[in-house]
């Protein structure tokens, strides 16, 4: 039992707050205080990656509610580009949702009966295998980081729909 410990400090060394996959290989753009609504959020995704972008959305096992896993599962589609998860164990609910304005409208009126959950989810979204958004611990303490090579005039127009700001990163 003794070897236990060791081993678990060991492990937890190597264990930190990992920066989003590509967030530090670029510039970025942060949204340091994004409000906690998950709804308005989905909601403003297409104006942040209007063709062609997919929404991951992962949280803790078994906590999504039954109505948005069913809705989740029955748009999920083929995951092109391997993230990283913050939530390794137990393993995760995970979803890859294409981002169109019909599906997030559905989305967000969904989750809209909910409580937006605060540091246990982690949002994500990409295009052609490129991850252009990151919100680790999202609605926590964390900015919401977006890839510069998403045009800023997208960026302004989903912090607008979200009444926050952002600063170059």
């Amino acid at each position: 039992m003794s070897g236990l410990p060791k081993f678990f400090r060991r492990v937890m060394r190597g264990v930190r707050p990992h920066p989003p996959l590509g967030a530090e290989s670029g510039p970025c753009w942060k949204l340091p205080h994004v409000e906690r609504d998950l709804p308005a959020f989905v909601r403003a995704l297409p104006r942040l990656l209007p063709e062609g972008g997919v929404f991951y959305m992962e949280g803790p096992a078994g906590q999504t509610p039954p109505e948005v896993r069913e809705f989740l599962e029955a748009h999920d589609v083929p995951d092109e580009v391997k993230l990283v998860r913050a939530i390794l164990w137990p393993r995760p609910d995970i979803f890859h949702v294409p981002i169109d304005e019909k599906i997030m409208s559905e989305l967000a009126d969904l989750l809209s009966h909910y409580e937006t959950p605060a540091g246990t989810l982690q949002l994500q979204a990409y295009r052609d295998k490129q991850a252009l958004l990151w919100a680790v611990s999202a609605f926590y303490d964390q900015p919401v980081i977006i890839s510069k090579k998403v045009a800023e005039d997208n960026v302004r127009a989903f912090c607008s729909a979200l009444g926050c700001s952002y600063v170059e990163g």
